[in-house]
């Protein structure tokens, strides 16, 4: 991997946790201090410590903290913690991934690696979205998302899907980043018409 080649250390695997996820890990744990910062980590001011970390420190002493607490602090709620990883499992707010074959066989069977599954024919159509801001800024965390598919048969059998990605500024704030988006689609679509606003 390049975390290997630049490092030269050779990592067992990645779990990745998103803001959402992490949020709600926080709520079960509770409030991480953070010593040096002089400031506590909780599910309200979380996305505010993102949006200022720009060095990515802040997040890496939080993540580390949270782990020591997962793995080092007896009297937790396991059954909640449990439960908040089945549930970011499913909803790919964590996603997991290992070197080792037999367990990343099992990992991407179950639908827990994030990997985009290679549809047959005869079984479902695929629609990936990814995001990706650009700029130091991270205000784009700030924004609500919406998405509406809608799909249509004619009576020839041909399907025709439609989908709308909506972006609400809920909280009027300066969004001074950019969002590019990808979007993967079935081999064999057809794009037949994008547009932003009112302009195509």
């Amino acid at each position: 991997s390049v975390y290997n080649k630049s490092s030269g250390k050779a990592l067992d695997g990645v779990i990745t946790i998103d803001g959402e996820a992490l949020g709600k890990l926080l709520d079960i744990i509770g409030p991480v201090a953070i010593e040096k910062q002089d400031i506590k980590v909780d599910r309200e001011n979380l996305n505010d410590v993102i949006d200022r970390d720009k060095d990515h420190k802040l997040i890496s002493t939080l993540s580390n903290k949270l782990l020591n607490e997962i793995f080092f602090v007896p009297d937790l709620n396991w059954p909640q913690i449990v439960n908040w990883f089945g549930t970011g499992v499913e909803s790919k707010n964590i996603l997991v991934y290992f070197e080792n074959n037999r367990i990343f066989s099992y990992l991407l069977a179950e639908g827990f690696s994030g990997s985009i599954p290679r549809p047959s024919k005869d079984q479902f159509d695929l629609l990936s979205i990814f995001e990706t801001a650009e700029g130091e800024e991270k205000s784009s965390i700030h924004l609500d998302r919406r998405l509406n598919l809608a799909t249509k048969i004619d009576n020839q059998g041909n399907i025709s899907h439609s989908l709308k990605v909506g972006y609400i500024n809920a909280n009027n704030l300066n969004i001074s980043n950019r969002l590019r988006m990808r979007m993967y689609l079935p081999a064999g679509s057809r794009i037949i018409k994008a547009s932003s606003g009112e302009i195509d």
